[in-house]
């Protein structure tokens, strides 16, 4: 017998997998800088987050998403990081790609 843990799930209990596996795929599409695919897997996480809270939780399972949903804000956060990172070293790619675009024209200028 083939025993997977997710065949113990509550259907409720996959659905949250479900988003916090998105939460990490987006994270990973943003490290490896693939924003499209990323913006494309955060858009259909965010529908399937509002799919999932449409529905109110009950008492007993409130502790498991409330741990889920600290864990998606933790794995956003990284997801943040990276946008900046990568946001930071664009800026300063831009203003080094500047900067020899001026000493070019600065030399094509003196060189005629």
């Amino acid at each position: 017998m083939n025993f997977r843990y997710q065949d113990v799930m509550s259907p409720r209990q996959r659905e949250l997998k479900s988003l916090l596996d998105l939460s990490e795929q987006v994270l990973s599409f943003a490290e490896l800088g693939d924003w499209g695919s990323a913006v494309k897997l955060q858009r259909h996480r965010r529908a399937s987050m509002e799919e999932f809270f449409a529905q109110g939780c009950s008492a007993g399972e409130s502790e498991q998403v409330a741990s889920v949903i600290k864990y998606i804000l933790d794995i956003d956060q990284q997801v943040s990081d990276v946008l900046y990172g990568y946001r930071n070293k664009l800026v300063q790619e831009s203003g080094l790609a500047s900067r020899n675009i001026r000493q070019l024209d600065n030399y094509i200028s003196n060189s005629l």
